[in-house]
């Protein structure tokens, strides 16, 4: 049985990130993610959305345009916990540190612990998510979702030899890709309650067969 830990804790750190191939600047932010991810180990979580026609490619989703039509101001720029910094402006380069310093001094409101499995011979991918509240949550609702993601794409990117640890040979290691939501849309799946003391748990299904079917219960 999935089990998740009762014991408040700080806040851990979702950075989306708003990129393109054929951003010149994009490396050397992707370089100090990389550098922030290796200082706070099991603490920073990354989502890299392939977006804006004119600097990216086939990497693109419909769910990172919109995500970056809604909340991005430019490439790259980046989301800290689906918000973006008080002041409007880029979440980017050296601004990323202290940011994610600030998110991490926070106490959270609820522990999350999920396990994926895969059937091979039917190519379904199932997810467990069990949350608990340590604390109330500010709003009655909250909203879960699940990324898959992938690592290791092997492509071009303008700038490359600026983040010089993802480079292999001629081409750059492409790292955290958006693929899809296994949850629903681009705001997720509707939790509740989210008072002191409550557990959820849900279990989601998808389907690589029919990619983008997506079951729940």
């Amino acid at each position: 049985e999935l089990t998740v830990s009762k014991t408040p804790q700080k806040r851990n750190v979702l950075i989306e990130e708003f990129t393109g191939n054929y951003c010149g600047y994009c490396p050397y932010n992707q370089k100090y993610v990389a550098e922030l991810i290796e200082a706070n180990p099991g603490k920073i979580c990354v989502v890299n959305y392939h977006c804006n026609s004119n600097l990216s490619d086939h990497y693109r989703t419909t769910i990172g345009e919109n995500l970056y039509s809604s909340l991005g101001t430019a490439i790259p720029d980046a989301m800290f916990n689906r918000r973006k910094n008080s002041g409007g402006t880029s979440t980017a380069g050296n601004c990323l540190t202290p940011y994610a310093n600030q998110i991490m001094a926070l106490d959270a409101c609820a522990n999350i612990a999920a396990r994926a499995t895969i059937n091979k011979s039917t190519r379904k991918l199932t997810v467990e998510v069990k949350v608990y509240y340590t604390a109330n949550s500010n709003t009655s609702t909250n909203k879960l979702n699940i990324a898959l993601i992938q690592d290791n794409i092997m492509g071009f990117q303008a700038s490359a030899s600026a983040n010089p640890g993802q480079v292999v040979g001629n081409q750059y290691r492409h790292m955290e890709v958006f693929r899809d939501f296994v949850t629903t849309g681009q705001w997720g799946l509707e939790i509740s309650p989210t008072t002191e003391g409550s557990t959820v748990s849900k279990t989601v299904s998808y389907d690589y067969e029919a990619r983008g079917v997506v079951t729940r219960v």
